[in-house]
């Protein structure tokens, strides 16, 4: 680990904004990150939900042909009137009683289930835009035949074990659709029109197919999207927003911690300096107090001081030069005695006339 107290500050603060910028591109990298795998993540979710709405279309559409086809089996077909639009059909001269007339005068022809189901598809396009077709490899009507989509799945069907589907996302018409096609199961009802094909219960002998178009729900997936879209993009940017303004406010708190460490350490530069010079004259204090400690020599008569150099100083001179001390004269009085004995010896006679 480096030592950072013998590191130069400049260096130190260069240190810290890279780490800081480095730590902000990661912020930003993986901000940027989890908000893609988001909207990938929503994307597939819309895409799945937006076939699985399809396919329940189409599923219903189906169950629904599937139910009304059987019931009319059920019954041996139904009766409606002939008209221009439902004429008598033709291909099913063998079945007795196939047009009846009632008593007012009214001409009715029978529907077998493959009648009525085409009947009502061809009704469907101006109620809804989901169409079925009944089709089968050998239909007794050659209009009923499959395209190639249609036979594809037919074959797959005669290959392979019943009760499966073939369930496609394609191009039909120039338009985008899902197409779902199951087979056909031949039941005991179903054999009064096409036994004479050859076909026994549990033959399949077609498949029903039924075409959504994808085009309103693609508009609705695409509304989601661009909502999805716009809400992750808003908060892509509005935590882009928050990483910038965070370095920003760490960046000048870094500044503002560097300024202070380098108050502190000018300020701690001037302190040694200043404890150091401090020392400095302490120690020659010491050295000076140290030789007025050790062995002066001094004159016997006059009591002058010798100093390093040999000349010889006054006390008081040499002293004062080699410590703090000051000096004031006076007299003593024994020194008084001497020098000057008549004071003295009025001093005492004022002191025993008193007495």
């Amino acid at each position: 680990m480096p030592d950072m107290e013998n590191t130069h500050p400049s260096a130190i603060s260069c240190s810290r904004a890279l780490s800081l910028n480095r730590y902000a591109w990661f912020l930003l990298i993986a901000w940027t990150t989890t908000m893609a795998l988001l909207l990938i993540a929503d994307l597939s979710f819309i895409n799945k939900t937006t076939k699985e709405m399809a396919i329940t279309e189409a599923e219903a559409h189906f169950n629904r042909d599937n139910t009304l086809r059987t019931w009319v089996a059920s019954h041996g077909g139904i009766y409606v009137a002939a008209d221009k639009s439902i004429t008598p059909n033709p291909f099913l001269l063998q079945i007795p009683d196939r047009d009846v007339v009632t008593p007012g005068g009214q001409l009715l022809t029978l529907m077998n289930p493959a009648f009525m189901i085409r009947a009502i598809n061809e009704y469907s396009p101006t109620v809804t835009d989901i169409t079925g077709h009944l089709t089968s490899l050998n239909p007794i009507r050659p209009a009923n035949g499959p395209d190639d989509w249609e036979r594809k799945a037919l074959e797959k069907f005669s290959k392979e074990i019943p009760n499966q589907e073939l369930l496609e996302f394609v191009n039909f018409n120039d338009k985008p659709y899902l197409r779902l096609m199951r087979p056909l199961i031949t039941t005991k009802d179903c054999l009064l029109c096409h036994g004479s094909q050859g076909y026994k219960e549990g033959d399949i002998r077609g498949g029903v197919n039924i075409n959504v178009p994808m085009t309103p729900f693609l508009e609705r997936q695409q509304q989601y999207i661009n909502m999805t879209g716009s809400s992750l993009i808003l908060l892509w940017l509005l935590g882009i927003t928050g990483i910038i303004l965070g370095k920003r406010g760490l960046r000048e708190q870094m500044h503002h911690r560097d300024q202070a460490e380098q108050e502190t350490r000018i300020y701690r530069d001037n302190l040694e300096v200043l404890v150091e010079e401090r020392t400095q004259e302490l120690k020659e204090s010491l050295e000076k107090v140290k030789k007025l400690k050790g062995m002066l020599p001094i004159c016997a008569s006059c009591k002058k001081i010798r100093d390093d150099k040999g000349y010889w100083n006054q006390i008081e001179a040499y002293i004062g030069e080699h410590s703090g001390a000051t000096f004031s004269h006076g007299i003593c009085p024994d020194c008084a005695k001497i020098l000057y004995p008549e004071c003295h010896q009025s001093d005492q006679d004022s002191t025993t006339s008193h007495t």
